[in-house]
């Protein structure tokens, strides 16, 4: 949880203590980052989360149609995936930081999530269309991984990998770790959401991929205005 701001009848945000970062120090730049966003925190008592549409229960239809009208409209999306090769439980898509919605594949109990195969193709055609045009740029986070299991193990190729939030980090701050937690701590007021993956409740764990995607495109926007 540090770097994410709690309400404990007041504001506090967990970091390393300083005298830690003295012995080390490569901690110190992460304090220094947290010490700045607790400065911009303290300038107010109320806590602001970001507020995200994560949809989670669109319909076979109503996915081929978000799918069409995002490769209309040629704007930046943010995809992610949860799974591994030969086993992909879902795969996310937003096209602004606080929406996404999810495309569903298998269930927590690997069962097929669609109840018949004619849903499920309408769903992959729609999405392979949409992820391999070229018109309609990509960002992801760690996109060698995704682009991999999508490729390799579905026949799915993602067109115009516009961004990597993980090497675009990296440009900056080669030093620090690259994972999406640690840079939602960094670069949003997301507070730490990423033990939801473990959850058995499908609801929050599909929410839990939206967030993922959502997230991934915030970060880009604030990369953008530092690089």
């Amino acid at each position: 949880v540090r770097g994410s701001h709690h309400l404990l009848g007041y504001k506090c945000l967990p970091s390393y203590h300083p005298a830690a970062c003295l012995r080390q120090y490569e901690w110190v730049p992460i304090l220094t980052f947290d010490l700045k966003k607790a400065a911009t925190e303290g300038k107010t008592k109320d806590i602001v989360i970001p507020c995200r549409d994560l949809v989670v229960n669109k319909t076979a239809a109503e996915i081929a149609d978000a799918c069409r009208d995002l490769q209309q409209r040629k704007i930046p999306i943010s995809i992610d995936i949860e799974g591994y090769v030969d086993a992909m439980s879902c795969i996310s898509i937003s096209d602004r930081p606080n929406y996404s919605f999810i495309v569903p594949f298998a269930k927590n109990d690997g069962s097929s999530y669609w109840p018949s195969q004619e849903e499920e193709t309408i769903v992959w055609q729609a999405l392979s269309k949409l992820l391999a045009d070229s018109s309609v740029p990509k960002v992801l986070q760690n996109s060698l991984y995704d682009r991999f299991v999508l490729t390799f193990s579905y026949g799915c190729h993602v067109a115009n990998t516009w961004d990597d939030t993980m090497l675009k980090h990296h440009e900056l701050y080669c030093e620090l770790e690259k994972s999406l937690a640690f840079q939602a701590s960094l670069y949003t007021a997301e507070p730490f959401y990423k033990s939801d993956r473990k959850s058995q409740d499908q609801d929050t764990f599909y929410r839990y991929c939206c967030k993922d995607s959502a997230v991934t495109l915030e970060i880009n926007q604030k990369l953008e205005g530092i690089l």
